[in-house]
């Protein structure tokens, strides 16, 4: 809403708009929340709307009759060699320290981009140099994730405070200068955000407080006053940190290891480019909006976040570049299905989650009219 909108905002709307930007809001439901969904990402619930799968979701599965099985392990999906492909005979899995093997036609793999490769590689499908003990090869299973990298970019400095120090999460908007005329591809989004003043175990060990005696238990002091702009919050007040990414970038994609770490070449060119160019843009943009001061322009760029998490079981028609059919079942592996964010093949321009959410439903439709009965 306006009225929770900092100085900052509004410097960041006037000058983008001068700039001929369109401008994107950055829409978060977070003043009000109390984590009680245990959220960790932006899902974009009002107060007591959702509350996040445990309490949604998983009671509904439970009155419609699915056995749920706490605190399991799930070691391997057992696949069963049938001519060049392979079948579904169970799933084993470990609980309480003991190791069981349960009997099934057929298995729905849910367990996200990173963790749906390691287990597949268990199992015997994958990539050769990645699998233990191979069943069936596909060297698509791990490969093609994309991402969003994102840097930090420079700081600007203001003479008076442009926020009231307070958690924000994000500013209000962001923009995005597009490289390429479609659109489609090597998409720049810039993030212009005020300082927050952190919690008092985020500061006491930061750049700005003075590390011992005296002078850092004054500083703290100062800090933790609220009420008022002290000395301290104004210092921290007046800066806007900037964020740059690249959305989508053309030719690079990641993959993910045995491990569930995803290996991405944030340092290729192709997208140290941009975002060199990001960082000049974010730079005439800080200017434009008053700021005395900029820094950092000359920092070396170095990819520290990767935050949109699609890829590496991807759904596709053609056996020899995906991992799973429209149907969401394996191009190799009959009664294997996999169905969660690691078969979107690319990411979203504006956040992931309502993607993800889409195809599920779309997936779980198809699954249960192709090979499940309702009776």
């Amino acid at each position: 809403p306006r009225e929770l909108w900092s100085r900052l905002d509004h410097l960041f709307q006037d000058a983008a708009l001068a700039e001929g930007y369109a401008l994107h809001d950055a829409t978060f439901a977070k003043k009000n929340c109390l984590w009680s969904g245990y959220c960790d990402g932006i899902n974009l619930c009002k107060y007591d709307a959702r509350q996040g799968s445990f309490m949604a979701y998983l009671p509904l599965a439970r009155e419609r009759g699915v056995r749920m099985m706490p605190d399991c392990y799930v070691e391997r999906v057992i696949i069963e060699k049938t001519g060049e492909g392979g079948r579904v005979k169970g799933v084993e899995y470990t609980q309480d320290g003991v190791r069981h093997t349960l009997e099934v036609p057929r298995v729905i793999v849910s367990s996200g981009m990173y963790g749906n490769p390691p287990l597949l590689y268990r199992s015997g499908y994958g990539p050769r140099e990645l699998t233990d003990n191979l069943v069936v090869e596909n060297p698509n299973v791990g490969r093609h994730t994309d991402n969003r990298p994102q840097v930090r970019g420079p700081i600007g400095i203001f003479d008076e405070p442009i926020t009231d120090g307070g958690f924000q999460h994000g500013g209000a908007f962001y923009v995005y200068h597009d490289l390429t005329s479609n659109g489609h591809y090597d998409r720049l989004q810039l993030v212009v955000s005020p300082s927050e003043v952190g919690r008092p175990d985020q500061v006491a060990i930061g750049a700005d407080a003075p590390q011992f005696g005296r002078a850092h238990k004054d500083y703290m002091r100062d800090l933790g006053v609220a009420a008022r702009m002290t000395d301290a919050r104004r210092e921290i007040s007046r800066r806007a940190v900037t964020t740059l990414r690249v959305v989508r970038p053309r030719n690079i994609h990641g993959w993910i290891n045995e491990w569930g770490e995803q290996i991405y070449a944030g340092n290729d060119p192709s997208i140290i480019k941009p975002l060199e160019q990001g960082r000049e843009l974010v730079y005439e943009l800080l200017k434009k909006m008053g700021a005395r001061e900029v820094v950092g322009m000359d920092l070396p760029l170095r990819v520290g976040i990767l935050n949109t998490f699609v890829g590496s079981c991807i759904v596709g028609v053609d056996p020899r570049t995906s991992v799973v059919n429209p149907s969401f079942e394996s191009h190799d592996v009959e009664g294997l299905f996999v169905c969660d964010a690691s078969v979107v093949p690319r990411a979203a321009t504006q956040g992931y989650a309502g993607t993800v959410a889409t195809v599920a439903v779309f997936a779980a439709s198809r699954i249960v009219e192709r090979h499940f009965s309702r009776g």
